[in-house]
């Protein structure tokens, strides 16, 4: 699971948000938040069941929260598959986002400060890679005692860019402007796999709401300050990511330190829009802030 709540903060975190504090703190503050069973719970829907945290190193590559005692009504509860690991008793938790029925809403996460060099004092005043941990879930006005997993974009894009096996054929979302039941595969789409078939309009007279995401490689800021984000060798083939000169403002200054946009470079971005055809390529032009996200490269 992707998020857990801190047992010695209080904190609820995203698990990789608290994988890049280890170079942050000493030693003794990391160990003392990955002291198992005394350091997480699980918040799925009330669950409160002793969790604990795996380190990339232990979970294919990339950081997570797991737990082995959730609720019957827990929404992180899944099922368990036996791993390799160096404990053989161990049992590594499948996300529910890969198992069938999940129900996953896509979430438009305020803007939060972020930096080149990767650390910024956030909201409350201490220091964070990306800023603080968000909440996991919404609570649907309909029914309030019904919570809904919601999961950002940016916690998307991590699952992208590290799994080339997400999403799964079969997992279905729900996108708050498109509706439920759509098929990741057809929500998700690579910069270099967008063509004019993803421009063209659908039975509701527009081209599909989707996410395309991958490496900024030209990012370019023109004279009257529109920005553009390539990923790659502007072509007639490669579509690009348009930010008119108001909405870059905007965005580019929730960086702390950035100077010139090439700083954003080898970035990874994911955008969610609607492919159009202009004269010369294809492009998502992007008018809400709040659905954007980026990453800083892998190291």
């Amino acid at each position: 699971m992707e998020i857990a709540k801190s047992l010695i903060d209080g904190q609820e975190w995203d698990a990789a948000d608290f994988w890049a504090q280890k170079v942050l703190h000493d030693d003794g503050w990391f160990a003392k938040r990955t002291e198992r069973n005394k350091a997480w719970v699980c918040i799925g829907n009330g669950c409160q069941a002793i969790a604990y945290f795996r380190s990339p190193a232990r979970n294919n590559g990339s950081p997570a929260f797991g737990s082995r005692h959730h609720t019957p009504e827990c929404d992180f509860r899944t099922r368990t598959i036996q791993t390799e690991t160096d404990e053989p008793e161990d049992a590594a938790e499948v996300d529910a986002v890969y198992n069938d029925g999940s129900d996953l809403t896509i979430r438009y996460d305020r803007p939060r400060k972020m930096s080149v060099t990767g650390v910024i004092e956030d909201e409350g005043g201490g220091t964070g890679p990306t800023g603080r941990a968000r909440q996991a879930y919404v609570m649907e006005s309909s029914n309030p005692t019904n919570r809904q997993r919601t999961s950002g974009l940016a916690t998307q894009l991590k699952k992208l860019r590290n799994s080339e096996n997400y999403p799964a054929p079969n997992f279905r979302i729900t996108v708050p402007d498109r509706g439920r039941d759509v098929l990741a595969t057809d929500y998700f789409c690579r910069f270099e796999d967008a063509t004019e078939q993803h421009a063209a309009p659908r039975a509701t007279g527009e081209a599909p709401l989707m996410a395309f995401w991958g490496v900024i490689a030209r990012p370019t800021l023109t004279g009257d300050g529109t920005l553009f984000l390539n990923p790659g060798q502007p072509s007639a083939e490669l579509m690009t990511v348009l930010l008119p000169a108001a909405v870059a403002s905007e965005w580019l200054g929730y960086f702390t330190d950035l100077t010139d946009p090439t700083q954003l470079t080898g970035w990874h971005l994911i955008v969610e829009g609607r492919l159009r055809k202009g004269q010369h390529r294809l492009f998502v032009r992007l008018e809400d802030i709040a659905k954007i996200d980026v990453l800083p490269p892998l190291k």
